[in-house]
Parts: structure tokens; sequence; C-alpha cells
């Protein structure tokens, strides 16, 4: 498998819709702020650990994101913000971001249905009418930010880098904790403390990429996540074994 053909596995339609099914929630308030569902870090984690898998070294990212909708017409510029976010990078093949929800955002009345569905290769998905700029600096930060919000018809996904995780088996054997997120609460109440889920949930996309697992969307998102804990096997060393993490 080369780059590209990474890239047309992670935004297959029905792979997102599978991940999705698994990772995203119903927004709601979080521990005293809006939280729009979206899970990042879980998608960042499983998206990396899927790469490694295909046999691309990956990491997890870590910094602030801001998507902003141009002026168009009658309609102001609006920006996003996600303070933190976390993303999944693969080596020589640019930052992967399958996580955003940009239909709607209930924090944010203004906000228009944006055509950005995934970033894979650092580059919106669909591309035509989106732009997207990694930065490293706070400073190139708020600069192509404001630049951003005098772009016409634009949607431009500006991302701040600010640090990055090798993917390990510690991190994979402790992912409730390394996400802590609305998701892995949920998790938690179901299936308690410990437990390899995302691994396991990792193996099942591998496997439904492939065709050699079915989909899990029929049926609600704590049945599909029982059904991936109850799959036997060490699922942590088999993705490690697999995807050549330490």
């Amino acid at each position: 498998m080369n780059q590209d053909q990474l890239k047309a596995a992670l935004t297959r339609p029905d792979f997102l819709d599978e991940l999705h099914h698994l990772l995203w929630v119903v927004p709601h308030e979080n521990r005293g702020e809006w939280d729009e569902g979206w899970n990042c870090r879980d998608h960042a984690l499983i998206t990396a650990a899927l790469a490694q898998l295909f046999g691309f070294t990956a990491m997890v990212g870590y910094g602030r994101a801001m998507f902003v909708q141009g002026p168009s017409g009658e309609f102001p510029p609006v920006g996003m913000g996600v303070n933190p976010h976390a993303w999944a990078m693969v080596e020589r093949g640019g930052m992967y971001d399958l996580s955003p929800r940009l239909t709607h955002a209930k924090k944010y009345p203004d906000w228009r249905p944006s055509p950005i569905k995934v970033i894979a290769q650092s580059t919106c998905q669909p591309t035509e009418g989106t732009k997207f700029s990694m930065v490293l600096e706070p400073d190139q930060f708020e600069n192509t930010v404001a630049r951003a919000t005098h772009e016409q018809d634009c949607f431009h996904a500006v991302f701040l880098g600010e640090r990055a995780n090798d993917l390990s088996r510690i991190i994979l054997g402790d992912s409730l904790n390394f996400c802590n997120s609305a998701l892995t609460d949920a998790l938690r109440a179901r299936f308690g403390e410990k437990g390899d889920w995302h691994a396991k949930a990792v193996l099942h996309l591998w496997e439904f990429l492939k065709g050699d697992a079915s989909t899990l969307t029929q049926i609600p998102q704590m049945e599909a996540w029982q059904r991936i804990a109850d799959r036997k096997g060490d699922a942590v060393y088999r993705v490690c074994s697999r995807g050549r993490i330490n």
C-alpha cells in the first residue's frame, strides 16, 4: 500500500460511517464546556494505529484548531475554535483528522454547514472551496486565522501544532486514560475502568477496510461497542505486533 492508497482507504465513505458510528457522541455539556462530540483524541489514536497496521509510521499530534468560514454574500465570517485538539500524523504522508463534524455547531449560531468532511494528507476533503494550514507558532496561528476571515467563499482549517506522542504499547493498553473523552466516560460506565477497547476497535476497523468484517452501523453505538468488547484475544498485542509498535 502506498500513501495515496492509505488516503483512499481512510476517506472511504463507508469506513467514515463506521468510524463515526463508534466514536462520535451527541453534542453536550462536558465538564463545564460545550462539547460537539467529536472525540478527536479517540479518532487520532485509532487513525494512527490503523496507519501503522498498513505499514506506515504514525504519531498523535496535539495543539489547537480554528475552522473559519470566510465571508459569503450577506454572511459574515465565522470561526469554530477547538482547543485542545488532536490528530494523526503519518510519516511522509501528512496529517489526518477524521474527527470533525462541521454540518452544525450549537455553540456558534451563525455557523453554516461546511463542506469539509475530513483532513487527509494535510488537505481538506473535498478540496474545492477549502484550504488547510498547519503552523507551529502561536503568532502564525493568529495571523493565519485573521487572513482566513477575509477569504471570500472559503472554508479554511487552521491548525497549531504544539507536541506529539509516538504510539506505544503503553498508550494502547491505557487508551481510556490516554483519550479521556466523553466516549471513554461512556465506555467506562459500560465496561469498567480497564480494557483494550480501542485496540479491539482498531482491529475491527482494519478488518472492515479489508472486507473481512461486517458493518456495525445498523445497531446502537453501545451495542456495537459490546460486540467489539466481546472479541477474543489480546488486541493490544496483535495491534502492536502487526503494526510494529513498541
